[in-house]
């Protein structure tokens, strides 16, 4: 149509314009039209692993506040700064892996929509569910702890003192 040529030709070469009827004809034949990242979606993903990783190194602040006698109560038995450290990383770690095990599932249910609504074949999306699987996990795990650590560093400086306190 005379639309469509006139902005593919103001837009220069590297870009080709459709009419929705074209596309349509189009989709059937089998064309190479793919989603395609605009850049963003790197940053998007790591800030929302960051953000994860500060709720889950938060949650895990808030409960250990909340035990902070039974953490004392550790350290009188015995417990040195490595156990309470490790106590906190493990708590850390079963909320992230789960945290990261739901959302990871809920986001490939979603993606199958997708699939269905691109050209991208079933062998193209397993990879990338692989890897996917890969960097969620990772990412997830990574960053809670390295923030967990923060937390493990605290409740680590908890005396024996604290169970007196309280009594």
């Amino acid at each position: 149509s005379v639309i469509t040529d006139e902005i593919e030709k103001r837009l220069g070469g590297d870009f080709a314009v459709y009419a929705v009827p074209e596309l349509k004809r189009i989709k059937p034949l089998g064309s190479a039209l793919r989603f395609r990242e605009t850049g963003a979606e790197g940053l998007i993903r790591f800030q929302s692993f960051v953000l994860s990783g500060v709720i889950v190194a938060g949650s895990a602040y808030i409960m250990l506040v909340q035990e902070k006698k039974k953490i004392g109560l550790l350290r009188v038995i015995g417990a040195t700064s490595r156990d309470v450290m490790v106590y906190v990383l493990t708590i850390v770690s079963y909320v992230a892996l789960t945290g990261a095990a739901i959302g990871f599932a809920a986001a490939k249910v979603l993606s199958i929509w997708a699939l269905f609504a691109s050209e991208i074949t079933m062998v193209e999306w397993f990879k990338q569910t692989a890897l996917d699987l890969v960097l969620v996990f990772g990412m997830s795990l990574g960053i809670s702890l390295a923030l967990g650590v923060i937390v493990g560093t605290w409740a680590a400086r908890i005396p024996s003192a604290e169970v007196l306190k309280r009594e």
